[in-house]
């Protein structure tokens, strides 16, 4: 793996500590490194070579933040950069543009979060060689489940992914019907510290109203007519792991304000219970629809949608990620080669076209 380091070129004794400290964690995992002291030379060195990752002390660019964003996007790489703060305060700069921020870091935290994020690091250099150019196209990236293509729109879903993962926060997944909100979701999760609990999905669509709560939360025994037994629901089984809402706009109102409260204070009652379950589970949410014209229609509760509405991820439609059609035209192909056992066929270059 090559690391390139940006330091500022004036340092303070933090600033060398915070040099040292980095090339110690570093060499054990026999990695190139290259140090910069400026941002204009950083942008140099992205320019001329590929690296794996990018640790940039934030103090080096801080001033001029937008203008190295923008710089770097021209670039057109896509490489993690990780940002190492003094403090946790957070620039209003870096919440506007972070499209290529793999992970913001506290220093003092750097040693107990660092095998952590090279563990992800790793996973993602695996995910950028499965698009390499002549790379076999089958070659799925780790961690992303069936996703195929490397367009734009694509890489930037990939990107949101492996940096959400790395946060706890309630995720809202928006997008058409089929475009792979689900997906996107088990991809989170499979990258997060939850990997080794559950994943529990739900689809609140396809559930009756009165069934929904039942599901979510369980039912004691004798709360209704056929509750033979008590029965655990979808949170309590989804406890340390990762629960997926799948379109949340469909939640009745009723049902809407019970998740506001595990939501908000990690708990719930089953049906017919009186004593409240604690859990620990991260929320993610996906629709199709459009919440804000619920909330506005009355149709769904807007302290919910606030809450969910922490982080927003778009997975896009396939008119918006139309280069990736020959890719997903050849995947099919080979399935359908694969399933008959009959010899793969290939498309006619302007049958590609036709249909891009």
């Amino acid at each position: 793996m090559k690391n390139l380091i940006g330091i500022p070129g004036k340092k303070s004794k933090e600033d060398y500590r915070l040099s040292s400290k980095l090339i110690e964690l570093l060499e054990p995992v026999s990695v190139e490194i290259t140090q910069a002291k400026s941002a204009n030379s950083l942008l140099s060195y992205i320019a001329i070579e590929d690296y794996d990752a990018i640790w940039i002390k934030w103090s080096m660019i801080k001033d001029y933040y937008i203008r190295f964003h923008d710089r770097y996007k021209k670039l057109n790489k896509f490489i993690p950069i990780i940002i190492i703060l003094d403090n946790d305060i957070i620039d209003g700069a870096l919440c506007q543009k972070n499209d290529y921020i793999f992970n913001i870091i506290i220093e003092p935290q750097l040693d107990s979060v660092f095998p952590e994020v090279l563990d992800r690091l790793v996973k993602f250099e695996r995910f950028k060689n499965s698009l390499a150019p002549g790379v076999s196209r089958n070659i799925r990236p780790n961690g992303f489940g069936t996703f195929i293509g490397n367009s734009r729109a694509m890489t930037k879903l990939y990107s949101q992914i492996v940096k959400v993962s790395s946060t706890d926060f309630t995720v809202l997944i928006l997008g058409e019907s089929g475009s792979g909100k689900e997906i996107v979701a088990n991809s989170i999760h499979e990258f997060s510290q939850r990997k080794n609990f559950p994943f529990i999905s739900l689809n609140c669509a396809a559930i009756p109203e009165n069934l929904l709560e039942s599901e979510l939360f369980g039912y004691e025994k004798g709360a209704f007519t056929g509750a033979n037994k008590t029965k655990a629901g979808r949170f309590e089984l989804a406890n340390n792991g990762t629960i997926f809402l799948d379109e949340i706009g469909d939640m009745p109102l009723e049902t809407q304000t019970h998740l506001l409260r595990v939501l908000s204070e990690g708990e719930f009652y089953q049906v017919g219970g009186h004593a409240p379950i604690h859990v620990d589970v991260r929320i993610i949410a996906a629709t199709h629809q459009n919440l804000e014209q619920l909330v506005e229609a009355g149709d769904f509760r807007e302290d919910l949608y606030h809450r969910l509405n922490v982080i927003r991820i778009h997975v896009p439609k396939l008119s918006e990620r139309q280069e990736d059609i020959p890719l997903l035209a050849d995947h099919f192909l080979r399935l359908a080669a694969k399933e008959l056992e009959v010899e793969e066929k290939e498309l006619l270059p302007e049958t590609i076209q036709y249909l891009t």
